[in-house]
């Protein structure tokens, strides 16, 4: 019912995995799995950086603190599984560098999502907003909106290209996923 609509707060698997599937990364990773003609260490990485994600926003995979299981609702959201769950923007689009954002080349600890291939109809700081704020299902407010069209412009210049896609990307991103509307399911 609408009553239920976007009342239970997200845990770090709903919330670090929904991202992924949002983006598809379900269908790539299997993928990249069954190609055993080469190894592919970003697709590989994927199931490690969600549990990394997990661990870092207080639920360690497979481990939980009790036999009772995790707490739920609001247990998840302080201010410093707030700023895990921002910077989960930067490990998805390739800015994480040794436990800061950068705008260095990516790392490891990064998927370097190609963001470009989401917005090659619609190339521009204001395109890559609604094509995020839409892929990721974030309910988000005009003045909201506003915010995340200006974050994308600052980022790009006003020119949204190849290599600026991604810088813009983590972004707008860590502004929808900071934001109150997204963490509930």
């Amino acid at each position: 019912s609408e009553r239920c609509m976007r009342a239970v707060v997200k845990n770090p698997v709903q919330f670090a995995a929904g991202t992924l599937r949002q983006l598809g990364l379900g269908q790539r990773v299997e993928a990249l799995f069954a190609d055993t003609s080469q190894k592919n260490a970003r697709g590989g990485a994927v199931p490690l950086l969600l549990s990394i994600t997990c661990k870092s926003m207080g639920m360690d995979l497979l481990f939980p603190p009790d036999v009772s299981g995790w707490k739920s609702g609001d247990a998840w959201i302080s201010s410093a599984t707030m700023v895990e769950r921002m910077k989960w923007s930067d490990i998805l689009f390739g800015r994480f560098v040794a436990g800061k954002a950068s705008k260095a080349a990516p790392a490891s600890r990064t998927l370097n999502y190609p963001v470009f291939s989401l917005v090659k109809d619609t190339p521009s700081p204001r395109g890559l907003v609604d094509r995020l704020v839409v892929l990721f299902d974030a309910p988000l407010s005009g003045s909201k909106k506003d915010k995340l069209y200006q974050a994308a412009d600052d980022a790009t210049g006003g020119t949204l290209t190849e290599d600026n896609a991604n810088m813009a990307a983590a972004a707008v991103a860590r502004l929808i996923f900071g934001s109150p509307e997204f963490q509930f399911c």
